[in-house]
């Protein structure tokens, strides 16, 4: 699973890596969506919380990177609400 098997004792890890998808600024104004995303402080909190890491993976990464991405995440949180996806 490791990139590098000889190092793998060095990356044994307890606590499940969740992987949260960030959102796009809405605050244009100051933040260009272009430019900056955002993960809302409460999705952090409640899965550091429960145990878990959080990974912030940015809503426009390349499909490709996210899978490669994935296969060292224990989960994933898609953020609900009015934010859209695309």
């Amino acid at each position: 699973m490791y990139m590098y098997p000889e190092y793998e004792q060095f990356f044994h890890n307890e606590k499940p890596i969740v992987g949260v998808l960030t959102q796009p600024s809405i605050w244009n104004k100051f933040y260009p969506s272009d430019e900056y995303s955002y993960i809302a402080d409460s999705y952090v909190k409640f899965l550091e919380s429960s145990g878990a890491r959080v990974v912030p993976l940015k809503f426009d990464t390349p499909a490709a990177n996210l899978t490669k991405t994935f296969a060292y995440l224990n989960g994933l949180l898609i953020p609900g609400g009015s934010a859209a996806l695309f």
